[in-house]
């Protein structure tokens, strides 16, 4: 980090004057990988007996978990709010939370959108972010729990619970890591659109990039289930409104 916060501490240094740097990204190695911080550095000078700048008082604070929460939330209001806008269709639910996710590649590297049919036996892709369509990673169309289940969707419906999905390199070759065009997506996890017309099945399927940059911790979990709280009720909403027409 030192081409970052080196420049202010010479510039106190030669100048004898304070500055300070808010929120700034970092990419800092601690945890075993590189991982997105954000940090507020405030530079003071320190002076000498002669009058002079003797050295540089530092005081730094971590503001990475305030950043992924504001971050997070514009996100989630967002997706409420285009979809109470735009959505009239199920179609075009989709394509709003679509442009929303896209929207925060911090969070979501990549993602998917797909519907389930009434009979629970296929799911059809309404939305792709950061990945083409109709790859090995995103097919077209899934008969559930066949060998084209690549997200595990049947797992989903038995248990109404998220899955994760690893090894994703392994799986599908290198998916987009998002902005951070030197790595790639390792992990996602897919999560029901719950509830659809019939009550025991999920309306779809989000399958959501993980990022390699951020610990997938209880926060960045709440976080996706609540994204796709908003996604499930702008389908529910959009159809309710196609069912009034």
């Amino acid at each position: 980090i030192w081409p970052v916060v080196g420049p202010q501490a010479e510039v106190v240094m030669s100048e004898g004057r304070a500055t300070w740097n808010e929120s700034v990204l970092l990419l800092v190695e601690r945890h075993g990988y590189t991982e997105e911080a954000y940090f507020t550095f405030s530079y003071s000078p320190a002076p000498e007996d002669a009058g002079g700048v003797g050295g540089v008082f530092c005081a730094v604070t971590e503001d990475t978990a305030r950043v992924l929460g504001e971050r997070r939330l514009k996100t989630l209001r967002d997706l409420g709010e285009r979809s109470l806008a735009e959505a009239k269709t199920v179609e075009q639910s989709c394509h709003a939370a679509a442009v929303t996710l896209a929207a925060n590649p911090h969070d979501f590297p990549c993602a998917l959108i797909y519907l389930l049919d009434e009979d629970g036996k296929r799911a059809r892709l309404c939305e792709t972010v950061n990945l083409p369509a109709g790859t090995k990673a995103s097919p077209w169309s899934v008969t559930i729990g066949s060998s084209d289940d690549v997200w595990n969707f049947s797992r989903v419906i038995e248990t109404s619970e998220n899955q994760i999905v690893e090894d994703l390199k392994e799986r599908f070759g290198r998916l987009g890591g998002g902005l951070w065009s030197d790595d790639w997506t390792k992990r996602a996890l897919a999560l029901p659109l719950a509830t659809g017309r019939v009550p025991e099945l999920p309306a779809g399927f989000l399958v959501a990039g993980i990022s390699p940059r951020l610990s997938f911790d209880n926060d960045y979990r709440s976080f996706l289930d609540l994204a796709a709280s908003e996604i499930a009720s702008a389908i529910s909403n959009a159809r309710a409104y196609e069912g009034e027409r």
